[in-house]
């Protein structure tokens, strides 16, 4: 069996426990970023080797996720998860190679909540990765890509049809894995609610993350991802230093989309101070609708330019 846990803490306290809970001759085998080379194909090797039974390596995600063949093995328990679906595959495929002659067993053990409407934190997780495996297995991405065609996928992928938005919770939002995941969330977000949205690039893109059109009117959107509960303390700069760079695009508003609960007072102030409207964790679940409602500028939104009456 390969055990996938992350916490060095935890390895050695495992480790003593598997011993003793199975009877092992010896502790098993541990693979982390402190293993050296040597002493790493010495445990592979040894692991290999063995003939006498059941027996256990323990592995860091990221130290032992490529580079091993662990054919001996035919049982893979991730206890501790890793956040890229792609590095948990490869630490699958340890086991799962050439040489296997067994079938491999793959368990996640999760923690769930007493109360089955209550999410926890692990199944939170795994709900997360498997969206995210799903969508790598279902797409077939060219070897380049350059942004223009990355925000034709966005603008017309069926993923981003009207209808097809799926709200996260505050604290799924902390669990995306990158700044850019939550932008494409909230890309989405805003295309539910009828916005032709496009990505700016990826770096220098001057404090504007995405373009949202919605009729005549186009909102300038920063957008800032947290991964906790905290007062976020930045930003309201960075999208008003893009008024002038994107001042081509005619934009109606500037907006900051945030899964803060809290901005600080000055940032507030600064905000009011200039029309940046600003939408929190509160408005999460549909930053597009909440959008539409606030923005002072673009109050006329609620229906497109061309369904709009003259009074």
């Amino acid at each position: 069996m390969l055990v996938f846990v992350e916490s060095l803490e935890l390895q050695p306290i495992l480790a003593q426990f598997l011993k003793e809970r199975y009877q092992l001759a010896n502790l098993p085998l541990v693979i982390n970023g402190a293993v050296s080379g040597v002493n790493r194909q010495k445990a592979v090797n040894d692991f290999q080797s063995r003939d006498d039974g059941f027996d256990v390596m323990l592995i860091s995600p990221k130290a032992g996720g490529v580079g091993l063949t662990l054919t001996a093995a035919n049982n893979v328990v991730h206890l501790e998860r890793w956040w890229n679906p792609a590095v948990e595959d490869q630490c699958n495929d340890r086991a799962y190679r050439i040489g296997q002659t067994k079938d491999v067993n793959v368990y996640t053990p999760v923690t769930k909540h007493p109360i089955p409407e209550i999410p926890s934190f692990d199944i939170v997780l795994d709900n997360i990765l498997t969206k995210k495996r799903g969508l790598a297995e279902s797409l077939l991405i060219p070897s380049e890509l350059r942004p223009e065609d990355i925000a034709d996928i966005f603008e017309k992928a069926g993923d981003y049809k009207r209808g097809g938005f799926s709200p996260l919770t505050i604290e799924e939002s902390y669990l995306l894995e990158t700044g850019e995941a939550f932008e494409d969330y909230v890309g989405a977000a805003l295309y539910a609610e009828g916005f032709v949205v496009r990505r700016t690039k990826r770096s220098w893109d001057y404090g504007c993350d995405l373009l949202a059109k919605r009729g005549a009117n186009t909102v300038l959107v920063q957008v800032k991802q947290v991964r906790s509960d905290k007062i976020l303390t930045v930003s309201v700069e960075e999208i008003l230093k893009a008024q002038e760079r994107y001042k081509s695009h005619n934009p109606t508003a500037l907006a900051l989309i945030t899964n803060a609960k809290k901005l600080s007072s000055a940032q507030c102030v600064l905000a009011g101070k200039n029309d940046v409207v600003i939408l929190t964790a509160e408005e999460v679940a549909n930053y597009g609708a909440a959008l539409i409602g606030l923005a002072p500028t673009i109050y006329r939104m609620s229906q497109p330019a061309d369904q709009q009456s003259d009074g």
